[in-house]
């Protein structure tokens, strides 16, 4: 009965056994194709991103190529500078003729403003070789900025347009040469240079502000404020300067006038006079005509003569009586 009752304890452990075995083999089983589906996404994913890489890849070849392109595009033809194809301009210049082109255009740049300083102070309405000198620094002033700026310019990407280039120039050219010109010929003209200084002062800060694209930057900084307040300054100085030397001259020139009135006064009366007198002469009686003047020798002549014949006859008187 013993050996009945063991029997089926026995088969109860064999058989919870072989269930644990098959729960095992059934977890590794899931374990292991959980673990390769795991593998086989990690290997999408990184199939996926191997393929964005080379995508990327391929785009940043791309814009490298079309970067290139667009630089040498710029810097064949530049649609800022008016459309002018660089491989017309012929081969970029050597050292020595930069050189000689930089040194051309600074001296060129200077002159010109030294001859709208001139100008631009006596014409007009003075001499027309003052409107002469002012056209030739005009033209020296625009050609310096082109062979400075533009010619030999090196290669940019971003180039000012040739209409902001030349222009700001010249208007840089034109109110330095009035700044110069209203400082150095102020005892001359005086008024026009009143306005010559103040307008070259404001000028020349535009000039500068359009060449560095910051107008509207540089009207409402404190560099504009100042500017502003120099300009107003230096017109209300010079300005009132003129009047007063204007008004001085013109008192001179009053007490000058009236000195002259006066002299001319006093001769106008002298010769009213003078004429009073001829008149009176004229019509005054004739006079009876003046004894014929006697020379005194003649007179002296006769009275020697009879005081010699009285001597003469006083000594023959005294020679009577002695000869008796």
């Amino acid at each position: 009965m013993s050996s009945q009752t063991d029997a089926p304890a026995g088969e109860s452990t064999a058989a919870r056994a072989a269930a644990a075995r098959a729960a095992a083999a059934r977890a590794n089983a899931e374990a292991a194709a959980l673990a390769d589906a795991a593998a086989m996404e990690a290997a999408a994913e990184a199939a996926a991103l191997k393929q964005a890489a080379t995508a990327a890849e391929v785009a940043a070849q791309t814009a490298a190529v079309e970067a290139a392109t667009y630089k040498q595009k710029a810097l064949d033809s530049s649609p800022d500078l008016g459309g002018d194809d660089a491989a017309h301009a012929g081969p970029a210049p050597d050292r020595g003729t930069r050189l000689l082109g930089a040194y051309l255009g600074r001296v060129g740049a200077l002159l010109g403003v030294g001859l709208i300083a001139i100008g631009v102070a006596h014409f007009p309405p003075g001499p027309l070789r003052f409107g002469v000198l002012l056209g030739v620094g005009l033209l020296l002033v625009v050609a310096s900025a082109y062979v400075t700026e533009v010619r030999l310019a090196p290669p940019a990407l971003h180039r000012p347009s040739l209409l902001r280039v030349l222009g700001s120039a010249l208007l840089l050219g034109v109110s330095v040469g009035m700044l110069t010109g209203g400082v150095a010929h102020y005892a001359d003209h005086p008024t026009r240079c009143a306005f010559l200084v103040p307008l070259g002062l404001l000028g020349s800060f535009l000039a500068h502000t359009i060449r560095q694209r910051a107008v509207l930057d540089g009207a409402v900084s404190w560099v504009g404020g100042a500017v502003a307040v120099v300009t107003l300054a230096s017109f209300l100085v010079l300005f009132g300067l003129a009047l007063s030397s204007a008004r001085a001259a013109e008192e001179a020139g009053t007490g000058a006038s009236t000195g002259v009135a006066e002299h001319a006064t006093d001769e106008h009366a002298t010769d009213e006079h003078a004429t009073d007198e001829h008149a009176t002469d004229e019509h005054a009686p004739a006079a009876e005509p003046a004894p014929a003047a006697v020379p005194a020798a003649a007179t002296v002549a006769p009275a020697a003569e009879e005081h010699a014949t009285e001597e003469h006859a006083t000594e023959e008187h005294a020679a009577e009586p002695a000869a008796h």
